[in-house]
């Protein structure tokens, strides 16, 4: 199965060098605010439960900083990995990262 790979919003960029990691997923429309977070939030919740993430799959991170960080919690209270495609603005190269989620989501305290 191929990864998907979810962005907050489809920009004016061309993403087609970011396609070759996955399938695109769009979470938010243009019309979402970044300043809405508990809408926001309920957005990304309601379309992860339509796209479940899986281990290997990315964050395109994009637009708005407050998006990116809703949906990165929101993909890290499913899994405990959060894979990552950053663009590389000066070498015009998307780079892949990842983060493990220490916290226990169940009670909220760091895990072992």
């Amino acid at each position: 199965m191929p990864r998907k790979i979810y962005t907050p919003k489809r920009l004016g960029h061309d993403y087609s060098d970011a396609e070759k990691y996955g399938e695109i997923f769009v979470v938010y429309d243009k019309h979402q605010s970044p300043f809405q977070i508990r809408t926001a939030r309920e957005i990304a919740e309601d379309f992860l439960k339509q796209h479940p993430p899986n281990d290997g799959d990315l964050l395109l991170v994009s637009g708005p900083a407050t998006l990116n960080i809703v949906l990165a919690n929101c993909i890290l209270t499913r899994i405990r990995r959060l894979g990552m495609l950053i663009f590389h603005a000066r070498d015009r190269i998307y780079i892949e990262r990842e983060y493990y989620s220490e916290c226990d989501t169940t009670t909220g305290q760091a895990g072992s």
